[in-house]
């Protein structure tokens, strides 16, 4: 029995101290390491019990889109470099939107048993019923990776058991638990591929109630999508950084890694958009269009992070409070300092930290000196704000993603987890 991966261990102590009813619905073998979501069914009555243990256990339940009585929960695991996505269901429910509802031993729980490690799982009938009706009525064929399940399981599948009975009971026609699992035992996976969308209609022409769930699934799909324009944005997070910290490759690393979908914008004072161009000759234009395209670019922002994107700023008109050499004149301290308020602060501001010589041995754009002077311009800045970060630049720039990733976590997490 392979080992559970230690977040995962630590959510399901949190469900059995809380006096949760649950069970694994399926990939036992895959919970050392994750891969995909990690499928639990909780009992009805627990539902709200099992929110509170796994969100003190670390996780955010994340808002569904798929219908049905189904939830997900997220957590970024940063002694692994993992992002661990629960789906946690309280029926067992099939076919599209999971209208299709099947309702489970005693109080709508499958029978369980307890693996070596303590994890509870359904027991091998119930859990040979579960797995072919998921490939039948949820993917439409028995895929290679269910085949060799089933047919583990398929000794242990009894006619009299409740997911069995429950089955037939329905009348499906081709579709009796008997003729299932003879076809399985037989191993004629064509013949079950060919009867699933007849198993999917005549399941639906019996339990006239499908339609109706269905339809309701469809109309909390678009309501909860709209809800979420507000409730559900993304984080935004700006990364500022001396030369040589490494700014771009994490940024880079990062929309590799994360587990939403990212947007990066670049908000730098010089550079982007403004790159090559020299003084305006009309007094105040200059000053226009970076306060224009700063806007523009920050409403962009917006629309992504309301898609539930997450967006990298990569820098952000704070920088324009950093110290210069030699010091600005009135008029230039006034025009730097509107720059650097014109724009709402993001969720977050990660610095880059490292000292001058460091940065320097990385890139000799700038001297020590210069380096040393703009570093502790940012810590500055990061001591007199809330949701600034520092983070160590001269460690690894896999340990830097890891530490920016896990800042940017946490702070999602606040925004609807109180500890």
């Amino acid at each position: 029995m392979s080992p559970v991966h230690p977040d995962l261990q630590a959510a399901f102590a949190a469900l059995t101290r809380a006096n949760v009813r649950w069970c694994l619905l399926r990939g036992r073998d895959a919970l050392s390491a994750p891969e995909g979501d990690v499928d639990l069914v909780v009992h009805p009555e627990d539902r709200r019990a099992a929110r509170s243990a796994l969100e003190s256990a670390g996780f955010v339940m994340l808002r569904s889109w798929a219908g049905g009585s189904q939830n997900f929960y997220l957590q970024y695991a940063r002694g692994s470099d993992s992002w661990i996505y629960l789906h946690v269901v309280t029926m067992l429910d099939f076919g599209p939107f999971h209208s299709l509802r099947l309702r489970p031993g005693v109080a709508g729980l499958l029978r369980r048993t307890v693996d070596d490690a303590g994890v509870p799982v359904p027991a091998p009938d119930d859990r040979f019923w579960v797995t072919l009706l998921h490939a039948l009525l949820d993917k439409g064929r028995v895929a290679t990776k269910h085949q060799g399940v089933l047919q583990e399981l398929e000794p242990s599948a009894t006619p009299d058991g409740e997911l069995a009975r429950a089955l037939d009971e329905l009348g499906l026609p081709h579709g009796s638990a008997a003729t299932l699992r003879s076809a399985v035992r037989s191993r004629d996976w064509g013949s079950l591929n060919e009867c699933a969308r007849d198993l999917q209609a005549a399941w639906r022409k019996n339990d006239r109630a499908s339609r109706r769930r269905e339809r309701s699934h469809r109309a909390s799909l678009t309501l909860t999508k709209l809800r979420e324009i507000v409730t559900r944005r993304g984080v935004a997070a700006a990364l500022l950084a001396p030369d040589g910290a490494g700014k771009s490759t994490v940024i880079a690393s990062l929309r590799d890694s994360l587990f939403f979908t990212v947007r990066t914008y670049y908000l730098g004072l010089e550079g982007g958009a403004f790159a090559g161009q020299g003084r305006s000759r009309i007094p105040g234009l200059g000053m226009a269009r970076r306060l224009g395209h700063a806007w523009r670019t920050w409403l962009r922002s917006r629309i992504d992070l309301s898609r539930r994107r997450w967006v990298l700023f990569d820098r952000y008109p704070y920088e324009a409070l950093l110290p210069t050499d030699p010091p600005l004149r009135t008029l230039s301290r006034w025009r730097r300092a509107l720059l650097a308020h014109a724009l709402p602060a993001p969720d977050l501001v990660v610095v880059l930290d490292a000292p001058g010589a460091i940065l320097h041995g990385r890139k000799q754009e700038h001297s020590v000196e210069r380096l040393e002077r703009d570093r502790a311009g940012y810590r500055s800045l990061a001591d007199a704000r809330r949701h600034w970060v520092l983070v160590d630049a001269s460690n690894p720039i896999d340990d830097v993603r890891r530490d920016v990733t896990e800042a940017m976590w946490q702070r999602y997490r606040a925004r609807f987890v109180k500890d």
